[in-house]
């Protein structure tokens, strides 16, 4: 008040004292008040009863002023949008915060914070653009110094979608924008924040390879079956890529995409030790399949590799992204040699053959045999190895030759006697 002796906020009473006849000897007092809340507040003065002068009033009807006083109120609505709900991660996504006043009066000095997530979202600071005032993109208030009844404006903020750490699936961001100052009341707190939400999409790709022999001998056609399936049970797959490596001991003979829902390509490189296969959308639970016929034409153990390098949405497990077929092709070589001890032996005498397989690699030998029939002029005693040499077909199962190992038959014969009127036969 203007004059805190005279005036009592407790009771309300201005103990005015002597007021003089006349307009010069007119008397004032200053009341200066916190407005506490929204509304029309009408303010008395009046001369009370109980303080009434001594001296006669013949106008009472003029001891009373009023003055109303009605607070501004401005109803602010916030509302957020994004362009994307479901982006893919790398997309540029944006954000548009719009402020509307719904009155009835204009609304000064607005302030509206933007909790902007930051574990998963870049926010483009040069491409914020506000229709309306400034934006601080350090402290995320976009500040309006006047919007009046009926009007709006707008804040688009675009952010690029992060990727994860490794192996992990992309998490939601909420995006909050509120008032938080503005001049006016507000009758209507409950509409001054929106919000939105963003979920990054994911799909579990896989891929796997089998052949149909591991172990071919050179020379030998295969086909490795290449499958690449989507496990995401919800999300669509696009622009997937696999990248074939073949081993240097093939060579491919044909490739061919299966297509079972979709057209896929297959681009070979220029070097012709391997390609891409692309995938345009493979749908959740489907799986496509690429067929590779090859030849083996040397030995060694060389893997097929076949890895997924692209996809249009987030892959969230990268163990079954690369599949390692080994390629193991068989080559033998294989040596019969054959000495007789007695290579002049007397009709009716014995005489006895050493066979001898040596296997030179460089890998080992499976199911070997070697024919060894005795000519006729000859007539089977017995073998080093009656298991294995059969003497009515002249069979010797060797079984496996190990590279680079020696194994020994011997076979012991008579020399028949010739039939009379000719010599023995050779």
């Amino acid at each position: 008040t203007s004059d805190p002796l005279a005036y009592n906020d407790s009771t309300g009473v201005w103990t005015v004292g002597t007021v003089d006849v006349g307009p010069t000897n007119t008397k004032t007092l200053t009341i200066t008040a916190n407005v506490t809340q929204s509304g029309t507040f009408t303010n008395d003065a009046e001369v009370s009863t109980t303080h009434r002068p001594k001296e006669y009033d013949p106008d009472p009807t003029n001891n009373k002023g009023s003055a109303t006083v009605k607070t501004r109120e401005a109803d602010l609505e916030v509302t957020k949008k994004v362009d994307d709900a479901a982006p893919n991660v790398g997309d540029v996504i944006t954000f548009t915060v719009t402020v509307s006043n719904h009155g009835p009066d204009t609304a000064d000095n607005i302030k509206i914070t933007d909790t902007f997530p930051t574990a998963g979202l870049q926010l483009l600071t040069g491409s914020v653009v506000a229709s309306a005032g400034t934006f601080d993109a350090g402290t995320g208030i976009w500040e309006i110094s006047s919007l009046a009844n009926g009007s709006s404006a707008t804040l688009t903020l675009p952010a690029t979608v992060l990727a994860p750490p490794t192996d992990t699936i992309p998490p939601s961001q909420t995006n909050v924008a509120k008032v938080t100052d503005v001049d006016e009341h507000d009758p209507n707190p409950f509409n001054n924040q929106g919000q939105v939400t963003e979920t990054p999409q994911y799909a579990d790709l896989s891929v796997e390879k089998i052949s149909s022999d591991a172990e071919p001998n050179v020379g030998d056609t295969f086909t490795y079956t290449v499958t690449l399936k989507n496990n995401s049970t919800t999300t669509t797959a696009n622009n997937v890529e696999v990248v074939e490596n073949f081993p240097g001991n093939i060579d491919v003979l044909q490739v061919t995409p299966i297509n079972t829902h979709t057209t896929t390509q297959w681009i070979p490189n220029t070097a012709g030790t391997g390609g891409q296969w692309g995938v345009p959308t493979i749908a959740p639970g489907q799986s496509e399949v690429l067929l590779i016929q090859a030849m083996a034409i040397s030995t060694g153990r060389l893997p097929n590799v076949a890895t997924i390098t692209h996809s249009s949405v987030w892959d969230p497990n990268s163990g079954n992204n690369q599949a390692k077929t080994p390629t193991d092709p068989q080559q033998a070589d294989l040596v019969v040699t054959k000495k007789v001890d007695n290579d002049r032996p007397e009709v009716g005498g014995t005489v006895v053959f050493t066979i001898t397989l040596e296997n030179k690699g460089p890998t080992d030998a499976q199911n070997v045999e070697v024919a060894d029939v005795l000519p006729a002029g000859l007539s089977f005693v017995s073998t080093s190895d009656p298991l294995a040499y059969n003497d009515s077909t002249g069979i010797w199962t060797v079984g496996t030759a190990t590279a680079f190992s020696t194994q020994t038959l011997t076979i012991t014969a008579t020399v028949d006697s010739p039939v009379s009127g000719t010599g023995p036969v050779s």
